[in-house]
């Protein structure tokens, strides 16, 4: 993986109180909308957008994880409900430790395409 990446799971890991990931199952999906329709909802429902958002193409879709607090990944399995693509929780929880887990689970199935394969906030 690249140091973006890995800089990015990194401050994901770091900075967050509260963690979930999430596998996104659908053909194509447009992580720049549904990036942006998520950082919309979390400043109408908490004022702000204090939350870490990093994603990458796995084997078997996108894998989607979030940090902050506990209401951002609340909104976050809302706004992927209300959406047409299939998704399966692989965490949701305060514990650095399983998310870790979790996570390095799905990563092993990390595929570089040519296109944009991974990407997060800043």
């Amino acid at each position: 993986m690249t140091s973006f990446l890995n800089d990015r799971i990194s401050r994901l890991m770091v900075e967050g109180s509260y963690y979930a990931a999430y596998i996104l199952a659908a053909d194509s999906i447009d992580i720049r909308l549904l990036s942006k329709s998520f950082r919309r909802k979390c400043r109408l429902f908490t004022g702000g957008t204090e939350y870490r958002l990093v994603w990458m193409r796995v084997h078997g879709g996108l894998l989607l994880m979030v940090s902050g607090a506990p209401v951002i990944s609340s909104l976050l399995r809302s706004l992927l409900c209300s959406g047409s693509c299939g998704e399966s929780q692989l965490y949701k929880g305060p514990s650095r430790e399983m998310f870790e887990k979790r996570v390095g689970v799905a990563l092993r199935g990390y595929v570089q395409t040519v296109g944009r394969s991974y990407g997060g906030t800043r």
